[in-house]
């Protein structure tokens, strides 16, 4: 009997290896394959010229391919990707419907992961789905979640991936280094894979209007503290938007759950791992698209394996607070009324500062708070030759966080009473409130000018005077916006 334990003892020991050998090399294998039917390399235009070979090289270079992913997954190779730069790299997440999901073009995640290699920080931006976005190639407008849908139905999928791409460009300011687009039905299955997350529940949330089948409604509950969730519950999770925080919760939930299949994925050891990554791939191959090639795979393993939770940064887009990044926005639309989020400034510049110092948002918020802390009191004045002008700009400063704004009354004499060709804002403090300043500036696109307060102000505590231009007719123009029809089917719009 002790003998043959020990035979067995010696079989196991000398076979485990060669075993597990096998399985490493049939998973590479796989993984090769899966990266042959879901990788779309010129989505974004960034294939690097090949020269094709015979088959004979063409071996050789799989070959290479698989013996680099195995050293990078072992941690003997250092990472290696094509795109990005050493310290930053940007991967656009996108979270759409399946096909038999109403609004199946509809990208309703969109985040922006940003991994610094050499700090093994990451962070991630999500972008509202409301986000008044220009249709790329067109003077068009509609919300940043039908992108995707437009540059589908002008020429199919990849530019519908270009079009999301570069609508993400000009928002963030930021290059697209790789692009992953995973459906519903894919990202029930990866929880379910993996054994479902755990999940601590901040609120109680209850949604009595969450999508259900053939356009109805369903009720989804879920209580607050620590939560098992599967895939199907994962995904009423991310979704459901009827409740405290709406979207930017919603957009909260999404990158806490992203964090919690992350860390559940590499917790999983050995075999069992094995296992489920085959799994994982049947999944891929049926749900996602991407541009990430086979032969950076491991390097993107090991550059998240290597990321520390805590040193994740979670940033949402939003309206909210003293000094909001977006403003609400509601046009008429024949007989509907849209709903749409904008840049609080003018254009995209503080979203662009935001996504740039992603790793650095300290820095950031101590800026916004000196700017909220000021406070100033401005007179606006009307000289840009259209009477409409300071009731619209009133209402944009509003919003940007200018609290206090008190528009010229008729018969007062402040400055010429003659059409002023650019917009000035005039600073009555000496240079003591200088983040209200270049922000007014800003938005405005206007001069800026340090003068003494004229005497007909003498009796006034204002700080600031904006005189408006010509060039603020900007704020008055109207633009031509476009709405999938499904998405007034599939819910509030």
């Amino acid at each position: 009997m002790v003998k043959l334990v020990q035979a067995a003892a010696i079989f196991v020991i000398i076979t485990l290896p060669f075993m597990s050998a096998i399985f490493c090399g049939f998973i590479i294998l796989k993984t090769y394959n899966v990266s042959k039917i879901i990788v779309k390399e010129d989505y974004l235009g960034k294939t690097e010229n090949q020269t094709p070979g015979n088959n004979r090289s063409d071996i050789k270079v799989k070959a290479r391919e698989l013996v680099m992913q195995t050293k990078q997954l072992a941690g003997v190779e250092k990472p290696s990707l094509k795109w990005g730069s050493e310290d930053r790299v940007n991967v656009l997440l996108l979270g759409k419907a399946s096909e038999d999901y109403p609004g199946s073009n509809l990208t309703d995640t969109v985040i922006l992961a940003s991994f610094n290699p050499k700090t093994n920080k990451a962070a991630m931006l999500s972008i509202p789905r409301d986000l008044y976005t220009r249709i790329p190639n067109t003077n068009k407008y509609t919300k940043l979640n039908a992108i995707y849908h437009y540059g589908f139905l002008e020429e199919g999928e990849k530019t519908g991936i270009r079009y999301i791409s570069d609508a993400i460009k000009e928002i963030t300011g930021q290059e697209v280094d790789y692009f992953v687009m995973l459906d519903f039905k894919g990202f029930v299955k990866l929880v379910d894979q993996i054994g479902g997350v755990r999940i601590n529940v901040e609120r109680e949330l209850i949604d009595t209007r969450y999508p259900g089948p053939n356009y109805s409604y369903q009720t989804f509950h879920i209580d607050k503290g620590w939560q098992e969730l599967d895939g199907e519950t994962a995904l009423k999770y991310v979704r459901t938007r009827h409740n405290a925080g709406g979207d930017f919760g919603r957009a909260g939930r999404q990158q806490q759950v992203l964090g919690a299949i992350k860390n559940k994925f590499f917790s999983v050891q050995g075999i069992s791992l094995i296992v489920k990554l085959n799994a994982i791939l049947d999944i891929i191959s049926q749900n996602v698209v991407t541009d990430i090639d086979f032969s950076e795979y491991g390097s993107f393993v090991a550059l998240a394996r290597n990321i520390n939770e805590h040193n994740v940064i979670n940033k949402v887009l939003d309206n909210r607070g003293e000094d909001p990044i977006l403003t609400n926005f509601s046009p008429r639309l024949g007989a509907r009324t849209a709903y749409f989020l904008k840049p609080a400034e003018k254009d995209y510049s503080q979203i662009h500062e935001i996504a740039q110092n992603i790793f650095n948002l300290e820095k950031l918020r101590k800026t916004h708070e000196k700017r909220v802390e000021e406070k100033p009191y401005i007179l606006l004045v009307n000289r840009s030759g259209n009477r409409s002008a300071a009731g619209v700009v009133k209402k944009r400063l509003t919003e940007a966080g200018f609290s206090r704004v008190k528009e010229q009354t008729a018969g007062a004499e402040t400055v010429p009473d003659e059409i002023f060709e650019r917009s000035v804002v005039c600073d009555f403090t000496s240079g003591l409130k200088p983040y209200s300043l270049d922000l007014l500036a800003d938005i405005l696109d206007a001069g800026v000018e340090l003068i003494d307060k004229p005497e007909s102000l003498e009796d006034e505590n204002f700080d600031l005077m904006v005189v408006l231009g010509n060039n603020v007719d900007e704020f008055l123009k109207q633009d031509e916006i476009v709405l999938p029809e499904e998405a007034f089917m599939q819910e509030e719009y």
